[in-house]
């Protein structure tokens, strides 16, 4: 086993657009499982870019882990995925669009990453899917800081649940953000002396990105996504 290759931050995060990334090159590092999945997508655009973000994860756990981006052995059991011959390593990858963000660390992490929209009224959402005092925190702003605050609110919690790795069957009303990011009230949690975090991520101009840790304020690193190997 190859020792890990982390400089001296607590996440590192790539982020960048997928339209620049070679198909080809990505398609020839993954593995026979994840080629049957791209090819069981029904429109070619999604099966593309799921080609794309997956080959470039590799990319970037092979930077971290010394290991060919083709060698890895990537395990999908659950909802989080993990590399099965690093078990201190964690990662996590979000897609908007054709935007994509990965977190790496040596804790759990979550990650997620949203497009901000303006023009559409989440109220609904909010009421649907958010605890009542985010409710009431978001009642709290107005206009363009209500979009903002929304985005930051609905990424954290998504990044909260991709942590835990318990998918659709956390209901997301069952505990608290703050916008501003902070501890994470979860009463249905185990208590234990490490608490979660959230953290909004202001790196990408049109996008809300958040981070969920074990780090009251996570050092972090962010490097653009790069091409290819080269």
């Amino acid at each position: 086993m190859t020792a890990l290759v982390m400089p001296n931050a607590d996440v590192l995060i790539w982020q960048g657009e997928l339209s620049g990334i070679p198909l080809h090159r990505q398609r020839e590092l993954l593995s026979p499982a994840e080629l049957a999945r791209a090819r069981r997508y029904r429109r070619w655009q999604d099966a593309e870019r799921y080609v794309k973000a997956r080959g470039t994860l590799r990319r970037v756990l092979a930077q971290c882990t010394g290991v060919p981006a083709d060698a890895l052995l990537i395990t999908d059991h659950g909802e989080k995925p993990a590399l099965r011959d690093y078990p201190r390593l964690f990662f996590n990858a979000t897609r908007s669009g054709g935007h994509l963000a990965i977190a790496v660390a040596e804790t759990p992490i979550g990650i997620d990453l949203e497009s901000i929209r303006h023009d559409v009224d989440n109220a609904d959402v909010a009421r649907s899917y958010f605890h009542t005092s985010e409710c009431a925190a978001l009642g709290r702003l107005t206009g363009h800081h209500r979009s903002v605050g929304f985005y930051r609110i609905w990424t954290q919690k998504e990044a909260f649940v991709k942590a835990l790795g318990c998918g659709v069957s956390k209901s997301l009303t069952s505990f608290a953000v703050d916008s501003e990011g902070g501890a994470i009230v979860c009463p249905t949690e185990p208590q234990t002396d490490r608490a979660w975090f959230g953290t909004p991520i202001d790196a990408i101009p049109g996008f809300c990105l958040a981070l969920v840790s074990r780090f009251p304020k996570p050092t972090i690193e962010i490097s653009e996504l790069s091409r290819d190997d080269e």
